[in-house]
């Protein structure tokens, strides 16, 4: 368990939570205010002094990513257009959660042109069909219109993704979801299991079975075939209910990262919780820095919040286990991990070797960060842990537009060291390889 996860001086990515109101009700929804009318705190809005000390907070703890959520962050537009502006000028880069009901051609074309908005926004789209859509939101006419606001969105150029959360209530719909697709373009799918909310933790509607879990499973592995689109799931997969992991490499779910690379930040009251759907505090970003609320989350990077059959599994640090919210519910959780099964997984494709004359064109917007261990690289979506001969050697060649193995040997010493160090920036997809 020491080697659950490899410890940072600080997250790479936060999700802030810029305003807790919301147009939508979710009967799944992790928010424990949501429906208390006469909380103070869902009238509250972001001050000017509140947006400046989080952007300092996170430039000074080199923060890579920040996803703007809520509530429903369209129902803040101005707050939610100041912390655009504020975080793009701090080079962090953004996404957006949203349920997309309350977008407009005005928005949408601020956004874009003014703002210069490119970074995928993931809408929720609770059911596929209105009638399912309306009763999980509680909101008549809101399956009309989150189809208007991601139509707005493709209209102006906005990469869109949905993410439908799957509980009994709606499973039985997720068949729909091929028909969906053919009809609204989005680039990106996810389905993700429902985590049963603070307040209806008991209610069997948010458990699913191990054949429910792998039909999910296999609806986005047939999405990504049919559609060529990525497809992927916020909650992960445990890998002993996969089974047959290779069947699922295009499927976007890596283990949790909350507490290890990824924490949440409520900006109203500046709270700061390990995941979303956590009640508990570990510090505050205004009175006690992020670094502080970091450092106390040390049980989530240690494996102490996952369930015990995960614990006892020799594969926890490969896999991640179940979901950590999850694993505080086993008592109604309909099915058995660590079943000693065998995990069929085909790793890395074989690379061709390199040869004197091979060219290696280096990506650009790459993020990187020292690390007591060595240090982390990010390029597009792939985040890894590597040893500090790595990062010395991407700083070698970061301000290069391309580099050949004789200009590698220019200023390393040719080795099986300097080959393998090539070969992993190539898998991470910052050396791609010119055509001969």
């Amino acid at each position: 368990m020491n080697n659950f996860a490899i410890e940072l001086t600080a997250p790479t990515s936060v999700d802030i939570t810029i305003t807790k109101k919301c147009n939508h009700r979710c009967i799944h929804c992790y928010n424990v205010w949501r429906n208390d009318n006469e909380n103070s705190e869902i009238i509250k809005r972001l001050s000017d002094e509140q947006i400046e000390k989080l952007k300092n907070e996170l430039i000074l703890n080199n923060i890579w990513r920040a996803t703007l959520t809520g509530g429903e962050p369209l129902a803040e537009i101005d707050i939610l257009y100041k912390l655009i502006r504020v975080l793009n000028e701090s080079g962090i880069a953004l996404s957006m959660n949203t349920n997309l009901s309350l977008m407009t051609d005005t928005i949408a074309s601020k956004l874009v042109h003014e703002l210069k908005w490119t970074n995928i926004v993931l809408t929720s789209l609770p059911g596929l069909v209105p009638e399912t859509c309306d009763d999980i939101t509680q909101i008549r006419g809101s399956y009309k219109n989150i189809i208007r606001g991601i139509d707005i969105c493709q209209k102006h150029g906005i990469p869109v993704g949905i993410n439908v959360v799957i509980s009994k209530k709606n499973i039985k719909d997720l068949e729909l979801i091929f028909d969906f697709i053919t009809q609204h373009k989005v680039d990106f799918v996810s389905i993700t299991r429902a985590i049963a909310p603070l307040y209806d933790r008991d209610n069997p509607d948010f458990f699913l079975s191990e054949d429910e879990i792998i039909y999910i499973a296999d609806v986005l592995e047939h999405l990504n075939a049919q559609f060529g689109i990525s497809v992927g799931s916020i909650t992960p997969f445990p890998l002993c209910i996969l089974k047959d992991i290779s069947k699922y490499k295009n499927i976007l779910s890596a283990s949790c990262a909350a507490g290890i690379s990824r924490c949440s930040i409520d900006a109203i009251t500046g709270d700061i919780s390990a995941c979303t759907h956590e009640e508990k505090s570990y510090g505050n970003i205004y009175s006690d820095g992020l670094q502080s609320a970091w450092s106390n989350m040390y049980e989530w990077r240690n494996g102490l919040l996952i369930n015990e059959e995960c614990r006892n599994c020799d594969k926890v640090a490969y896999c991640g286990g179940e979901c950590r919210m999850i694993a505080g519910t086993e008592v109604n959780v309909k099915y058995n991990l660590n079943k000693s099964v065998e995990i069929n997984y085909q790793p890395y494709m074989s690379i061709p070797q390199i040869t004197k004359d091979t060219v290696f064109l280096i990506a650009k917007n790459v993020r990187y960060r020292r690390e007591p261990f060595g240090g982390i690289l990010r390029c597009k979506e792939n985040e890894c842990y590597v040893k500090e001969n790595i990062i010395v050697l991407y700083e070698k060649i970061k301000n290069r537009t391309q580099i050949s193995l004789n200009e590698f040997l220019e200023f390393c010493e040719e080795s099986e060291y300097l080959y393998n160090a090539i070969l992993e920036l190539e898998k991470m997809k910052i050396l791609v390889r010119q055509p001969v």
